[in-house]
Protein backbone atom coordinates (compact mmCIF):
# COMPACT_ATOMS: atom_id res chain seq x y z
CA UNK A 1 0.00 0.00 0.00
CA UNK A 2 1.31 3.41 -0.99
CA UNK A 3 0.11 7.01 -0.82
CA UNK A 4 -0.51 8.68 -4.16
CA UNK A 5 -1.31 12.18 -5.36
CA UNK A 6 -3.88 12.01 -8.19
CA UNK A 7 -4.16 14.72 -10.85
CA UNK A 8 -6.63 14.31 -13.71
CA UNK A 9 -7.83 16.33 -16.69
CA UNK A 10 -10.64 15.43 -19.08
CA UNK A 11 -11.21 16.20 -22.77
CA UNK A 12 -14.78 16.92 -23.92
CA UNK A 13 -16.48 17.09 -27.26
CA UNK A 14 -18.81 19.80 -28.53
CA UNK A 15 -21.71 18.24 -26.67
CA UNK A 16 -19.76 18.51 -23.46
CA UNK A 17 -19.31 14.75 -23.20
CA UNK A 18 -16.07 13.40 -21.79
CA UNK A 19 -14.13 11.65 -24.48
CA UNK A 20 -10.72 11.26 -22.86
CA UNK A 21 -9.23 11.50 -19.38
CA UNK A 22 -5.58 11.90 -18.57
CA UNK A 23 -4.64 10.87 -15.03
CA UNK A 24 -1.27 11.24 -13.33
CA UNK A 25 -0.47 9.30 -10.15
CA UNK A 26 2.55 10.43 -8.11
CA UNK A 27 3.93 8.26 -5.30
CA UNK A 28 4.01 10.54 -2.17
CA UNK A 29 4.51 7.79 0.42
CA UNK A 30 7.98 8.99 1.42
CA UNK A 31 6.88 12.64 1.50
CA UNK A 32 3.87 11.87 3.73
CA UNK A 33 6.02 9.76 6.01
CA UNK A 34 8.57 12.58 6.31
CA UNK A 35 5.82 15.11 7.05
CA UNK A 36 4.38 12.85 9.74
CA UNK A 37 7.80 12.40 11.34
CA UNK A 38 8.33 16.17 11.18
CA UNK A 39 5.01 16.78 12.95
CA UNK A 40 5.92 14.26 15.64
CA UNK A 41 9.36 15.81 16.04
CA UNK A 42 7.83 19.28 16.40
CA UNK A 43 5.37 17.97 18.99
CA UNK A 44 8.18 16.27 20.89
CA UNK A 45 10.30 19.42 20.78
CA UNK A 46 7.40 21.58 22.00
CA UNK A 47 6.73 19.18 24.89
CA UNK A 48 10.41 19.42 25.78
CA UNK A 49 10.29 23.24 25.80
CA UNK A 50 7.13 23.32 27.89
CA UNK A 51 8.28 20.78 30.50
CA UNK A 52 11.79 22.06 31.14
CA UNK A 53 12.16 23.27 34.79
CA UNK A 54 12.70 26.88 33.80
CA UNK A 55 11.91 29.53 31.23
CA UNK A 56 12.91 29.76 27.57
CA UNK A 57 12.41 32.77 25.34
CA UNK A 58 13.78 34.47 22.24
CA UNK A 59 14.81 38.13 22.43
CA UNK A 60 15.06 40.45 19.45
CA UNK A 61 17.43 43.44 19.16
CA UNK A 62 14.48 45.77 19.88
CA UNK A 63 13.94 43.93 23.23
CA UNK A 64 10.72 42.31 22.02
CA UNK A 65 10.04 38.62 22.67
CA UNK A 66 8.94 36.66 19.57
CA UNK A 67 8.62 33.39 21.51
CA UNK A 68 8.32 32.30 25.15
CA UNK A 69 7.39 28.96 26.67
CA UNK A 70 4.50 28.42 29.10
CA UNK A 71 6.79 28.59 32.14
CA UNK A 72 7.85 32.10 31.12
CA UNK A 73 4.24 33.21 30.64
CA UNK A 74 3.15 31.76 34.00
CA UNK A 75 5.97 33.44 35.95
CA UNK A 76 6.46 36.74 34.10
CA UNK A 77 3.30 37.32 32.05
CA UNK A 78 2.30 37.37 28.40
CA UNK A 79 5.17 38.74 26.25
CA UNK A 80 3.10 39.93 23.28
CA UNK A 81 3.50 43.66 22.79
CA UNK A 82 5.86 44.04 25.75
CA UNK A 83 9.64 44.23 26.12
CA UNK A 84 11.85 41.98 28.21
CA UNK A 85 12.83 44.75 30.64
CA UNK A 86 9.15 45.43 31.36
CA UNK A 87 8.31 41.80 32.06
CA UNK A 88 11.45 40.60 33.82
CA UNK A 89 12.83 43.73 35.48
CA UNK A 90 9.73 45.91 35.90
CA UNK A 91 11.45 48.81 34.15
CA UNK A 92 10.26 51.41 31.68
CA UNK A 93 13.56 51.51 29.77
CA UNK A 94 16.33 49.02 28.92
CA UNK A 95 18.79 48.03 31.63
CA UNK A 96 22.11 49.89 31.71
CA UNK A 97 24.00 46.57 31.75
CA UNK A 98 22.24 43.66 30.07
CA UNK A 99 24.09 40.30 29.96
CA UNK A 100 21.58 39.03 27.41
CA UNK A 101 22.01 41.96 25.03
CA UNK A 102 25.81 41.55 25.11
CA UNK A 103 25.40 38.43 22.98
CA UNK A 104 24.24 40.55 20.03
CA UNK A 105 27.57 42.41 20.07
CA UNK A 106 29.95 39.58 20.91
CA UNK A 107 28.12 36.62 19.34
CA UNK A 108 29.48 34.64 22.31
CA UNK A 109 27.27 32.79 24.85
CA UNK A 110 26.81 34.38 28.26
CA UNK A 111 26.29 32.53 31.57
CA UNK A 112 25.13 34.27 34.76
CA UNK A 113 22.96 33.92 37.85
CA UNK A 114 19.76 35.88 38.33
CA UNK A 115 18.53 36.20 41.92
CA UNK A 116 16.45 39.41 42.12
CA UNK A 117 13.52 38.03 40.14
CA UNK A 118 9.84 39.03 40.07
CA UNK A 119 8.78 35.49 41.05
CA UNK A 120 11.27 35.28 43.93
CA UNK A 121 13.27 32.42 42.42
CA UNK A 122 16.94 32.02 41.54
CA UNK A 123 17.94 31.08 37.99
CA UNK A 124 21.10 29.98 36.27
CA UNK A 125 20.83 31.85 32.96
CA UNK A 126 22.32 30.73 29.63
CA UNK A 127 22.23 33.09 26.63
CA UNK A 128 23.07 31.85 23.13
CA UNK A 129 23.22 33.47 19.67
CA UNK A 130 20.25 32.31 17.60
CA UNK A 131 19.31 32.72 13.92
CA UNK A 132 15.57 32.68 13.21
CA UNK A 133 14.01 30.90 10.22
CA UNK A 134 13.89 34.22 8.30
CA UNK A 135 17.59 34.86 8.97
CA UNK A 136 17.10 37.53 11.66
CA UNK A 137 19.43 37.55 14.68
CA UNK A 138 17.96 36.68 18.07
CA UNK A 139 19.20 35.61 21.49
CA UNK A 140 17.97 32.35 22.98
CA UNK A 141 17.80 32.60 26.77
CA UNK A 142 17.31 29.59 29.03
CA UNK A 143 16.79 30.14 32.75
CA UNK A 144 17.01 27.02 34.95
CA UNK A 145 15.36 27.21 38.38
CA UNK A 146 18.07 26.47 40.97
CA UNK A 147 16.26 27.95 43.99
CA UNK A 148 16.09 24.66 45.92
CA UNK A 149 19.75 23.88 45.25
CA UNK A 150 20.95 27.34 46.32
CA UNK A 151 18.77 27.24 49.44
CA UNK A 152 20.14 23.78 50.31
CA UNK A 153 23.69 25.09 49.86
CA UNK A 154 22.94 28.05 52.14
CA UNK A 155 21.51 25.77 54.82
CA UNK A 156 24.51 23.45 54.52
CA UNK A 157 26.95 26.37 54.87
CA UNK A 158 25.03 27.66 57.89
CA UNK A 159 25.05 24.20 59.45
CA UNK A 160 28.79 23.82 58.83
CA UNK A 161 29.40 27.25 60.36
CA UNK A 162 27.43 26.29 63.46
CA UNK A 163 29.40 23.03 63.79
CA UNK A 164 32.67 24.92 63.32
CA UNK A 165 31.76 27.33 66.13
CA UNK A 166 30.72 24.39 68.32
CA UNK A 167 34.03 22.59 67.66
CA UNK A 168 35.97 25.75 68.50
CA UNK A 169 34.08 26.09 71.77
CA UNK A 170 34.61 22.41 72.63
CA UNK A 171 38.31 22.67 71.82
CA UNK A 172 38.86 25.75 73.98
CA UNK A 173 36.87 24.32 76.90
CA UNK A 174 38.73 20.99 76.73
CA UNK A 175 42.07 22.77 76.39
CA UNK A 176 41.32 25.03 79.37
CA UNK A 177 40.22 22.07 81.52
CA UNK A 178 43.39 20.11 80.72
CA UNK A 179 45.57 23.14 81.41
CA UNK A 180 43.80 23.59 84.76
CA UNK A 181 44.48 19.97 85.69
CA UNK A 182 48.14 20.24 84.65
CA UNK A 183 48.52 23.45 86.67
CA UNK A 184 47.02 21.77 89.74
CA UNK A 185 49.44 18.84 89.31
CA UNK A 186 52.38 21.25 88.96
CA UNK A 187 51.34 23.04 92.18
CA UNK A 188 50.97 19.74 94.01
CA UNK A 189 54.41 18.46 92.93
CA UNK A 190 56.05 21.42 94.68
CA UNK A 191 55.04 19.88 98.03
CA UNK A 192 56.02 16.27 97.28
CA UNK A 193 59.37 15.00 98.50
CA UNK A 194 58.93 11.32 97.69
CA UNK A 195 60.58 10.67 94.30
CA UNK A 196 58.33 7.67 93.58
CA UNK A 197 55.16 9.67 94.11
CA UNK A 198 56.67 12.59 92.20
CA UNK A 199 57.34 10.23 89.28
CA UNK A 200 53.68 9.13 89.30
CA UNK A 201 52.53 12.75 89.16
CA UNK A 202 54.97 13.44 86.33
CA UNK A 203 53.71 10.47 84.29
CA UNK A 204 50.11 11.54 84.90
CA UNK A 205 50.95 15.03 83.67
CA UNK A 206 52.64 13.58 80.56
CA UNK A 207 49.56 11.49 79.76
CA UNK A 208 47.34 14.58 79.99
CA UNK A 209 49.78 16.49 77.78
CA UNK A 210 49.71 13.64 75.24
CA UNK A 211 45.89 13.71 75.16
CA UNK A 212 45.91 17.50 74.85
CA UNK A 213 48.34 17.21 71.94
CA UNK A 214 46.08 14.69 70.17
CA UNK A 215 43.14 17.02 70.69
CA UNK A 216 45.12 19.97 69.32
CA UNK A 217 46.26 18.04 66.23
CA UNK A 218 42.70 16.90 65.50
CA UNK A 219 41.42 20.45 65.84
CA UNK A 220 44.08 21.85 63.52
CA UNK A 221 43.60 19.13 60.89
CA UNK A 222 41.59 20.29 57.86
CA UNK A 223 40.99 16.76 56.58
CA UNK A 224 39.98 14.32 59.33
CA UNK A 225 40.21 11.37 56.93
CA UNK A 226 44.03 11.68 57.11
CA UNK A 227 45.84 12.43 60.39
CA UNK A 228 49.47 13.60 60.41
CA UNK A 229 50.88 11.00 62.82
CA UNK A 230 54.46 11.99 62.01
CA UNK A 231 53.86 15.53 63.20
CA UNK A 232 52.08 14.26 66.32
CA UNK A 233 54.91 11.88 67.30
CA UNK A 234 57.54 14.54 66.59
CA UNK A 235 55.84 17.02 68.93
CA UNK A 236 55.13 14.36 71.57
CA UNK A 237 58.74 13.11 71.63
CA UNK A 238 60.03 16.67 71.83
CA UNK A 239 57.76 17.35 74.79
CA UNK A 240 58.79 14.16 76.60
CA UNK A 241 62.46 14.91 75.95
CA UNK A 242 62.09 18.33 77.55
CA UNK A 243 60.18 16.84 80.47
CA UNK A 244 62.82 14.17 81.26
CA UNK A 245 65.76 16.43 80.30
Amino acid sequence: TIDVLLSAVSEKDRSDNITKTLAVLIDVTDRNRAEKELRLERKRFRLLLENIPGYIYLQAPDYSIPYANDYFKQHFGEPEGRCCYELMWDRESPCEICPTFKVFDSNIPEFWEWSETPDGKIYTVHDFPFIDSDGSELVLEIGIDVTDRVEAERQLKASLKEKEILLQELYHRTKNNMQTIVSMINLQTQHIGDKRILQIFRETKNRIDAMALVHKKLYQTKNLSRIDLKGYFTDLIAHLSNTYE
